[in-house]
């Protein structure tokens, strides 16, 4: 392959390594990158296999680290910033290999802030819409801390408290807790 592909090939990169972390590269710019990418890489009959693993580290990436702004931005609307907290909190309990270290303890302390976050939204909260919107994110945000309670996953292990969260998420209407307590009770 000539050096002009490599030039053009780490151009590319370095725009989406920018991506990753600046808010004023927009996707559809990331897109085109990736586009243009795979074009190159499948006329110089490289590895298309390789380059979708490639590209999608990432988007990944930039996904989780637009979590992590969003999560600590403090101008954030708080719905947002809840649902940014559960998305964070899954992808540390699930680990993303090569992205993100599975990080239980780390989730845990989310889950049980997002928890908290969402009391305060539901009572401040005046739009139905919103609302159920909310009570979703408060009943996974039970469901998930109950599964760690459960499994002993970034706290100990502590059966009781994970069958106390499970019927909260139930209470919510959350229908895996409600058939996961069917088999625990």
């Amino acid at each position: 392959m000539s050096t002009d592909f490599w030039n053009e090939l780490n151009d590319a990169l370095q725009v989406l390594n920018a991506s990753l972390t600046d808010d004023k590269i927009d996707d559809m710019e990331s897109y085109e990158v990736i586009q243009w990418f795979s074009n190159k890489i499948t006329d110089s009959g490289g590895n298309l296999e390789q380059f979708v693993r490639i590209a999608g580290y990432y988007n990944v990436t930039k996904a989780i680290n637009r979590l992590k702004i969003i999560i600590e931005d403090p101008f954030e609307e708080d719905f947002v910033k809840i649902s940014a907290q559960l998305q964070y909190a899954t992808c540390l309990l699930t680990g993303i290999s090569s992205v993100i270290d599975a990080n239980p303890y780390k989730a845990v302390a989310l889950l049980r802030n997002n928890i908290k976050l969402s009391q305060l939204l539901l009572i401040s909260n005046t739009e139905p819409l919103l609302e159920f919107a909310i009570n979703d994110i408060y009943a996974r945000s039970y469901y998930l801390l109950a599964v760690c309670c459960i499994a002993g996953e970034g706290c100990e292990e502590n059966y009781s408290a994970g069958i106390r969260y499970l019927q909260q998420a139930a209470e919510l209407g959350l229908d895996e807790a409600k058939d996961i307590l069917g088999e625990y009770i």
